[in-house]
């Protein structure tokens, strides 16, 4: 893992944060939407970040599956489910398989 300069917050999560965690805080899922977090402005911000690259092991993944991994797992904080500093772009294989 490499330290990575954000970018200013995504429009779409200035706009729509709140409403989107207290949705997700007050509703009994386990998961938040994807699609939301996973909205291409925010998806297009973590590729520019990360210079296309899985936030653990800095494998290339312009042109192949990118996922949105949460840091810090909603399942220890509803609360941080939309919340910029904690989203990271990373490879399908590194989502899947690394714990908390």
């Amino acid at each position: 893992m490499r330290h990575l300069n954000r970018l200013p917050t995504p429009n779409i999560l200035i706009k729509k944060q709140v409403e989107w965690t207290d949705k997700f805080v007050s509703s009994s899922s386990k998961r938040p939407d994807n699609s939301k977090y996973a909205h291409k402005d925010i998806l297009t911000d973590l590729c520019s970040i990360s210079y296309h690259k899985c936030y653990y092991c800095e494998q290339k993944i312009k042109g192949i599956a990118q996922e949105i991994d949460h840091y810090i797992e909603v399942i220890e904080d509803k609360k941080l489910a939309f919340d910029w500093n904690n989203l990271y772009l990373s490879c399908s294989n590194c989502n899947n398989k690394i714990s908390n």
